[in-house]
Order: structure tokens, then sequence, then C-alpha cells
């Protein structure tokens, strides 16, 4: 984790962020320039030039958001662009998931188990889907789920692939529930959610976080949002506010909503 210092934070007030890109306008001292290109290189950016400025592997408006809203850089998430699920968050998603026990769960992006571990309490078979190797080891070892599976959400390409072999493609009804926080970077979460929502039998629900982005950027910068917000409506969705500072107790102020669909309605 880095500080920024005040001086460099009153510089990135003035930035401007358009897709992955971020730019300051106007004239910085040499000094203090080079402060901020530390800042913003240990948040994940590249210099691209001139007329790209610093870019970055994913959203640079999210990027910047959270770095004025905390005053930090957390560099050692910032290659996944995942933050783990506070334990009363997690107690929130999973109480108003209404579990009903044998239901089958899905959770795409399980980290050490945030949601997963209350979830598979309240009695629900989940399957885990996780990237990191570490996170899937402690997964496998805590021997509460129905599998788990060291993958890339996003690439898995076959139902067979996301249950471990345990269903054939095509035999698989869908799943009962999806919970879920997945990575935020570069708007992945969309990616994410729109994939597991194809995951749900009909009647399905899925609980997700995803950037607050996701319901204040304007569509028109960003076409990928019009398709999903079509997408959450057609299945009877909504998204609204998660409270400020969700996230603080794992070092970060950016902030979430919630995308809930209680009932799926066949396309």
């Amino acid at each position: 984790m880095m500080l920024v210092s005040p001086e460099v934070l009153g510089v990135l007030r003035t930035a401007v962020a358009e897709g992955h890109a971020l730019r300051i306008p106007g004239a910085v001292a040499r000094d203090l320039y080079l402060k901020t290109d530390r800042v913003l290189r240990e948040a994940g950016a590249r210099w691209g030039g001139m007329k790209s400025g610093h870019v970055f592997p994913g959203d640079a408006g999210a990027v910047l958001d959270e770095i004025l809203a905390t005053g930090r850089v957390f560099s050692e998430r910032k290659a996944l662009g995942q933050f783990y699920t506070p334990p009363d968050l997690a107690a929130h998603l999973v109480d108003r998931a209404a579990i009903t026990a044998g239901e089958r769960m899905l959770e795409p992006s399980a980290g050490r188990g945030a949601l997963a571990v209350p979830a598979a309490g309240a009695g629900a078979l989940v399957d885990c889907i996780e990237i990191d190797p570490a996170n899937v080891a402690a997964l496998t070892e805590a021997e509460m789920f129905a599998s788990v599976r060291q993958a890339d959400f996003l690439a898995c390409d076959a139902v067979s692939d996301l249950v471990g072999g345990a269903a054939q493609p095509g035999a698989f009804p869908g799943y009962d529930l999806v919970v879920m926080n997945p990575p935020f970077a570069g708007g992945t979460d969309i990616d994410h959610v729109t994939r597991a929502i194809g995951l749900l039998r009909p009647g399905g629900r899925l609980l997700a976080v995803m950037s607050a982005s996701v319901m204040f950027r304007e569509a028109k910068r960003w076409k990928a949002l019009d398709a999903f917000r079509e997408l959450v409506a057609h299945h009877g969705g909504t998204l609204s506010e998660l409270p400020e500072r969700s996230f603080r107790s794992v070092g970060t102020g950016i902030a979430t909503i919630l995308c809930e669909i209680s009932e799926r309605r066949d396309a």
C-alpha cells in the first residue's frame, strides 16, 4: 500500500479519465509530476505517450476514484482488480439470498470463501471457481464445497468445465443461485455477471457486487453498459447502491452497487 501526498491528490483531482487512459491537463512542476507519475505507475499504469497519457489495464476512472476516495494505492491487488468481500457485507448478501438447504449455488470468483463459506453454512451446495492457485488450495482444504475448480470464469467453455465434470453439457438445469463479487478492472464485472446470469435456471436468483460505475457512467461512453442494463431489466433485476464504505475494512473506499435478480424470466 502507498500513501498519496496531498500535493499529488491535488494534481489527480484535475485529471481526466476516459476508458483506459488518464491525462493530466496543464503544466505541473517537474518534481510534483514525478511524484504523481510514481503513484500512477504503482497503481498499475504505464506511460502511453503525450496523446494517451497514463494507460491502465482496466478502467482508469475506477482507479482514479479509489485513489481520491482513500488517499492510497493498493498495489497488491491491482493485478486482479479484486477486493475480498468484508464479513459484514458477505453476511448481508447471504442473508438476502434466503438460501434453502440443498440449493445449488455458484461463486465464480470465490477468493478465500468470504461468500462461499457462509453460503455453504446456510445449506447451499456451492461450486467454487477461482483463478488464484493459493486461494484454490485454501478452498479445497476447507472441505465445505460441492466442487472447487481453478479456472478463469470467463474462459470456462462448457457447463462440464464449470462444475468439474459433474454434469454433462445440455443436461445441467442451471444454478438455483449465484452470489458473487467479481473483479471490477476494465468493466470485467459486467462480463462476469452477464455470464453468470446465463447460468441461472428459470426462477434462479443472483446477487452480485459491482462497481458503481455500472449505474452512473454514461452509457454513450461505454457501449457495453447499455446492453448490460437492458439484460438486467429483461430478467426483472435491479441495480441499487450499497452503503458507503462497504469495503473500507479491506482497505478501499471504492463505491459499489448490488445487482440483484430474484426471478429470472425465460429469454
